[in-house]
């Protein structure tokens, strides 16, 4: 009832009168009185007016099941509007609703979330009162403004839905609002610094993946940066979930897993110090490789005394080679040092499995056309060392892929073969009726 009558003076451009309400929505003027009121304790600035009805005139900034129904104009999504003040994952419950049979399109909001789960099986918390949904409002609507040229039609729909449904003194059109403007003091410069590195940290861990030739659904023990500055432990999550890492360590010393040997380049080094080459040869190659590559890292050139006289190498002059530590890759990119750990033990390999099947079944459910919430059967066969990771890690696999039981040893519905880490193994997936 609430969500219907904020919803219908929310729609009027004058004043609503309590009988309209009622014959409209069929309830009594006492019950119109109720939700009134009701709306008023939660912060909905209402006007009354004797002799002509009600009138909005503001909007708390909340998050309600009467807020979001509202504005809600669709054929199924949000049939039902499920709010709560606390919930540990919406994910999770909404599962757990759809599994007691909750109409499809049902919507679970709260308000403080406490054990979320995000992309990777992140794990995050949403306290009360954060501005997430605020944040993605004013973010909609500046978006709509700055592409308004490009997009006309779309942000039209999507700035009169977000801002002129509830503002009535806003401009009518987006192409009516001006350009939005740049907030300098909302510019974050140590977010963007942290999360720059962030990025370099990824990426070259990434390589390092390649380069190991190591997927990265299989989990790694440890990975070692060396960087200007350590990151906080929130950046530092966002690396190991990146590069599905159990560990990231911070440290200033990665010599014991890289090492460094040094040759002239002949094409440069030839023309400055003929006569001095084969010493400069000898020189280099009895450096300690890690200190001359910080030295050069450092100065920007190597220096060497052969024979008396003074020679100085640049990087240009250079052929540097880095050897790989046995069980560790390393990438190095200026300042910042990645070394990934690739040694793999049981555990991590047998985990690894576990990643690659549920990835595996995921597909198929996509490709045999099930919804996203539908509950299935899981058969495989044909391998007894995935029917093994199967049945060790079968609540798990169960609980990820939406399965109520897994057959070892037989096959129905849509069925696959596939490789998995070099073990090949027939599976199937088909719906249950729960």
């Amino acid at each position: 009832m609430k969500s219907k009558i904020l919803n219908r003076l929310r729609g009027a451009e004058e004043f609503v009168s309590g009988q309209q309400l009622c014959e409209e929505f069929g309830v009594s003027r006492t019950a119109v009185w109720k939700a009134i009121n009701q709306l008023k304790e939660e912060g909905y600035e209402i006007e009354a007016v004797h002799n002509k009805g009600y009138r909005l005139l503001g909007c708390p900034d909340i998050i309600s099941a009467e807020e979001v129904k509202s504005r809600l104009h669709t054929d199924w999504a949000g049939c039902e509007v499920k709010y709560f003040d606390t919930l540990d994952s919406t994910n999770i419950c909404a599962k757990r609703m759809a599994e007691e049979g909750a109409p499809n399109g049902t919507l679970v909001i709260a308000d403080e979330q406490t054990a979320g789960r995000g992309r990777c099986g992140r794990a995050w918390e949403t306290p009360k009162g954060t501005a997430i949904a605020m944040t993605l409002y004013t973010a909609l609507v500046n978006v709509s403004k700055a592409a308004a040229p490009m997009i006309p039609f779309m942000t039209e729909d999507i700035y009169r839905n977000l801002v002129c449904s509830i503002d009535k003194t806003a401009p009518e059109s987006v192409h009516l609002c001006d350009f939005p403007k740049a907030d300098m003091a909302h510019v974050d410069k140590e977010l963007e610094a942290n999360m720059d590195e962030v990025l370099k940290i990824v990426v070259m861990g990434r390589a390092c993946r390649n380069t190991a030739n190591i997927k990265n659904r299989q989990p790694i023990e440890n990975m070692f940066v060396k960087a200007p500055k350590e990151l906080p432990e929130y950046f530092a999550d966002i690396i190991r979930d990146e590069l599905n890492s159990k560990k990231v360590t911070f440290t200033q010393d990665v010599k014991d897993f890289t090492s460094y040997s040094f040759k002239p380049q002949l094409k440069t080094v030839g023309p400055k110090y003929g006569k001095l080459l084969g010493g400069i040869k000898q020189a280099l190659s009895a450096l300690d490789g890690n200190q001359a590559m910080d030295e050069l890292k450092d100065k920007g050139s190597l220096t060497l005394d052969i024979n008396g006289s003074e020679v100085v190498l640049y990087e240009t002059d250079l052929l540097i080679d880095t050897a790989q530590i046995e069980g560790y890759v390393s990438e190095q990119d200026n300042d910042i040092t990645v070394v990934l750990d690739t040694n793999l033990t049981p555990e991590l390999i047998e985990e690894g499995f576990v990643r690659e099947l549920i990835s595996k079944v995921q597909t198929m459910r996509k490709e045999a056309g099930f919804e996203v919430m539908d509950r299935i059967r899981l058969y495989a066969a044909d391998n007894e060392k995935i029917l093994t990771v199967l049945k060790d890690h079968m609540d798990e696999i169960k609980d990820e892929v939406l399965a109520d039981e897994i057959v070892l040893g037989s096959i129905a519905g849509y069925e696959k073969e596939w490789s998995i880490n070099g073990e090949n193994v027939r599976m199937g997936v088909e719906k249950t009726q729960k």
